[in-house]
């Protein structure tokens, strides 16, 4: 066991560090790596390097990453949510007001928040880049 553990840690990328037990199923001696999601995405085969080796987990079955499933989880490692990045090629009159003022009517304050940058912005309706205001991709969808 110690021989598989060291042979995952080898082979990917950041290191991962399974938890390796063995189970008796139906009197047979199985054993069973345990791997957390972990933190550092994306993980991947150090021999391939990622873009090769990155793979997902689909159902029951194994895919290669494709690139933008790569770039998201590198924005995951970062805290980054694909929704809240600016929509760069809109601007804010682009955004629809009566859908925000919609949207902001059902929420928990009852629409008492005001159709202010503050709230656009607490809604990640829109964001900030380079002292720049672009309305984020939710905003954008809403």
């Amino acid at each position: 066991m110690e021989t598989i553990e060291r042979s995952i840690y080898d082979a990917c990328s950041p290191p991962i560090i399974p938890r390796i037990s063995t189970q008796v199923l139906e009197n047979k001696r199985i054993i069973v790596i345990d791997v957390s999601e972990g933190m550092n995405k994306p993980y991947h085969r150090r021999s391939e390097g990622v873009a090769r080796g990155t793979y997902i987990r689909l159902g029951r079955t194994t895919a290669k990453a494709t690139p933008e499933i790569i770039k998201e989880l590198e924005w995951q490692t970062r805290g980054i949510d694909f929704e809240c990045l600016p929509a760069y090629q809109a601007t804010q009159d682009d955004l629809d007001n009566e859908k925000i003022k919609s949207f902001l009517r059902e929420r928990i304050n009852h629409g008492k928040a005001a159709l202010s940058e503050e709230t656009l912005k607490a809604y990640n309706i829109i964001t900030y880049e380079h002292s720049k205001i672009y309305p984020s991709i939710s905003g954008i969808l809403l």
